[in-house]
């Protein structure tokens, strides 16, 4: 996709603003183009959420992620980082994420516990 800002008059403004460094705001759509070790897409939260409680079986009658997460770092924190920390291992990702080397990237601000940004970019 192609933002067309000639039509507007802030093309030179956003040109300007790509090259001078920009910041990046990043929420849990931004890695949708990206996938684990296994292939699996990332997943977000509903989808994270049924995953956990596929590998942490004592947690099934949660309907809420964070509370499930909080159950899990009382009970097991180990193996929930463990868990965490290999389900967002990034090893592909989308052609898409290298226009990002293009720009000046001043900040990076994000919600995100996979490693793509960081890790990859």
């Amino acid at each position: 996709m192609s933002l067309d800002f000639s039509k507007n008059g802030y093309e030179n403004l956003f040109k300007q603003a790509l090259q001078n460094g920009i910041s990046l705001f990043c929420g849990a759509g931004f890695s949708v183009e990206a996938s684990d070790s296994n292939g699996q897409a990332l997943p977000t939260g509903p989808a994270l959420l049924d995953e956990l409680k596929e590998q942490f079986p004592y947690i099934q009658s949660y309907r809420n992620l964070p509370r499930a997460c909080t159950k899990l770092l009382h009970t097991d924190k180990g193996s929930f980082y463990s868990f965490l920390e290999s389900r967002f291992a990034v090893e592909k990702f989308s052609n898409l994420y290298n226009a990002l080397l293009g720009i000046s990237i001043k900040n990076v601000y994000t919600t995100n516990i996979d490693d793509l940004f960081f890790s990859h970019l």
